[in-house]
């Protein structure tokens, strides 16, 4: 198999500086590991667990401590012994060795100026090798130089590729792969945005691990959270009256307003609707009388209901809302899904752009609907559709039926890639 094809598909390659970021580098989606440092022992036992990961393993030959960087003895070890895919070298001779032991030969080029370029250009002509590893892989000038230069083989950008906007510049100018430490970099960056509004992330994110869902610092957008910011930024601190839960009131409190209890004679200058459980006609004539003194009206999201267990039906803030528009007379603004709000906060925090992020989601009237008119590319999980919505009107990227059809199509698309 040419080298080409085997990380053609998996463009994002892990470079393992330290034995202590080997586990981050298996479970990210890099279908091939660099490794670039530790002792003869540790790549014997990482070379192995990356194997049984499916993964690519390829070794920086002349960054391995007891290993020599110049006898061809060394890579007949890392051929016979090791079990590496291939190894990564400036050094001719090595390269030659590699092919002759049937490993993937990768040389390695620092350019650091003019004459650096064209003598790599030359000795890369020369060996032939399977790969070219450039760096630094943020120079885009020399990515697409050699991109342009050895069409048939693949480069790969490595060195100080830090941002989305870095990768992608590199990938534009003509690289292959890029071979990254950063731990963001090495895979898709996974974030959930939702419109429950009666928990906070913390406690969103306790519950799905309760669930079995492995999470680490992955970033969690609630409406809870988020109507608190909206306020803060669109109107500044406001005296607030909340009809929901308490984490929705400590939330507008710790985003720097005033909270008024429904019992407070002060009128409030924004009234907050979301998932109020407690819902009655007493909150309901509070809310439009205190409309009527002037309050602004905003809601935490628009769902009439959400899925809850054994089939049942959870009705939800958009059935609130129902009643007290039909007293006010006018849609009130609702910052959840499909309001642009939740998804700019997370793409605020990861840094990216609409045409970098795929929303994956089950209602076709939020999820769905918001991310296409925020620009994303969309999955919808078709299990569910809100009840009188028409879904003429939106057209997901990709449907499914489930998570598990989803898995499943990645993982043919990716077996189909190799």
């Amino acid at each position: 198999m040419r080298l080409l094809h085997k990380i053609g598909g998996h463009p994002i390659i892990a470079a393992v500086r330290r034995m202590e970021d080997l586990d981050d580098a298996l479970q990210s989606k890099a279908g091939n590991l660099f490794f670039m440092g530790g002792t003869v022992k540790e790549i014997v036992d990482s070379v192995q667990l990356t194997k049984q990961a499916g993964k690519g393993a390829f070794v920086h030959i002349d960054l391995i401590r007891g290993l020599s960087n110049t006898d061809r003895e060394s890579v007949e070890w890392i051929a016979e012994f090791a079990g590496a895919d291939g190894i990564v070298t400036p050094k001719a001779h090595l390269i030659k060795e590699a092919k002759r032991y049937g490993l993937y030969a990768i040389l390695h080029l620092f350019l650091i100026d003019s004459g650096a370029l064209e003598n790599g250009l030359k000795l890369a002509r020369q060996l032939e090798p399977d790969g070219i590893e450039l760096m630094p892989g943020v120079i885009d000038k020399t990515t697409r130089t050699f991109a342009s230069e050895l069409e048939t083989t693949p480069v790969i950008a490595s060195g100080l590729i830090q941002s989305v906007a870095e990768a992608s510049a590199a990938m534009t100018a003509g690289a292959t792969s890029l071979s990254v430490s950063n731990k963001e970099a090495q895979g898709y960056k996974v974030g959930f945005i939702t419109n429950n509004s009666r928990e906070n992330a913390e406690e969103i994110r306790s519950r799905l691990t309760e669930m079995g869902l492995r999470l680490g610092d992955e970033l969690i957008v609630s409406a809870t959270e988020a109507v608190a910011d909206y306020l803060r930024d669109v109107y500044g601190r406001v005296a607030v009256k909340a009809a929901g839960s308490a984490s929705l009131n400590t939330a507008l409190a710790d985003a720097g307003h005033r909270v008024l209890d429904w019992t407070d004679s002060d009128p409030a200058d924004v009234i907050v609707v979301g998932r109020d459980t407690e819902f009655d006609y007493c909150k309901l004539d509070q809310i439009v009388n205190e409309f009527v003194r002037g309050a602004r009206l905003i809601s935490t999201n628009p769902d009439y209901s959400h899925p809850g267990e054994e089939g049942r039906l959870v009705p939800e803030t958009g059935s609130l809302l129902a009643a007290v528009e039909s007293i006010t007379g006018g849609p009130i603004v609702s910052i959840g899904k499909p309001h642009v709000w939740l998804y700019e906060v997370a793409m605020r925090h990861y840094g990216v752009a609409p045409a970098e992020c795929v929303m994956i989601g089950d209602n076709l009237a939020t999820d769905i609907t918001g991310a296409e008119q925020t620009g994303m590319k969309t999955v919808w999980i078709s299990h569910s559709l809100q009840h009188g919505f028409d879904e003429r009107y939106v057209v997901p990227t990709v449907t499914v039926g489930t998570l598990a059809e989803l898995y499943e199509l990645l993982s043919a698309e990716a077996a189909g890639q190799e």
